[in-house]
């Protein structure tokens, strides 16, 4: 293994991050616009289901959850992994998210699943990463699949995927997951998998810049003068077909 490549894995192992949020990390551009090697964008949007504040104050959801309601679980370790209104704690919230993914509460699957990659709260563990992540990522978590993806493009708990990566970029992606978008982007553009496709790369780089990603934005802008009209018009045809079945109203 050369030291680029422990040093791209290594990324990978320490990135990997909760629905709630978490650092960046970026995919270089394809070769085609002469970028180093690719290290993946783990950054995922946060669930809607968690943007808005707790359904009830956390001693009710403690009641709640203790009883064994799935749902006051998973709210439970969201409040203990964020801090609002209890202390933070990873251990305490690994342990609410593993009973509510117990009851097999996706959402809280894919949250513990992304705590022992990471080694929040509990001990780094990558098959049961991968196994808790593949739960949540068959049931549509959009941010499992892209985290799951992550794991096979990197032989993260697993041996090194590509056409598996590729697949669940793309069930992400198409969930309107900007990362995943720009994931697939750099896997065509680096021939990932897949062979190297650069009309591609422009048009699920174009689409992850509808989401306001801004590498994206910035390949987009790279790429248009290599490309001849033809192939851009390549390119919006699968834009516009993207949009037309996934982009939200």
């Amino acid at each position: 293994m050369t030291n680029s490549r422990r040093w791209i894995l290594a990324l990978a192992l320490v990135s990997m991050i909760l629905l709630t949020g978490g650092c960046s990390r970026t995919i270089a551009e394809p070769q085609d616009a002469k970028s180093q090697p690719p290290t993946p964008t783990t950054t995922i949007e946060q669930p809607k289901n968690q943007e808005s504040a707790p359904s009830s104050p956390p001693n009710e959801l403690l009641a709640k959850a203790t009883k064994g309601d799935a749902k006051a679980q998973f709210e439970l370790g969201v409040l203990y992994s964020q801090g609002p209104g209890v202390a933070q704690d990873f251990g305490e919230a690994a342990k609410w998210y593993r009973r509510a993914a117990m009851q097999g509460l996706p959402e809280a699957e894919s949250n513990l699943g992304a705590m022992y990659h990471s080694g929040q709260g509990v001990p780094v563990d990558g098959a049961e990463a991968l196994k808790w992540l593949l739960k949540a990522a068959r049931k549509g978590i959009g941010e499992a699949q892209q985290n799951l993806a992550v794991m096979y493009l990197f032989g993260s708990g697993t041996p090194v995927n590509y056409p598996e990566a590729l697949t669940w970029f793309r069930r992400a992606a198409d969930q309107n997951i900007a990362q995943a978008q720009w994931n697939l982007a750099v896997m065509y553009g680096q021939g990932l998998g897949v062979p190297q496709d650069t009309v591609q790369s422009y048009a699920w780089a174009s689409i992850a810049a509808g989401n306001k990603n801004s590498d994206a934005v910035a390949l987009v802008t790279k790429l248009e003068p290599v490309l001849d009209n033809g192939q851009i018009e390549q390119a919006r045809v699968i834009i516009d077909g993207w949009n037309r079945n996934h982009r939200k109203q």
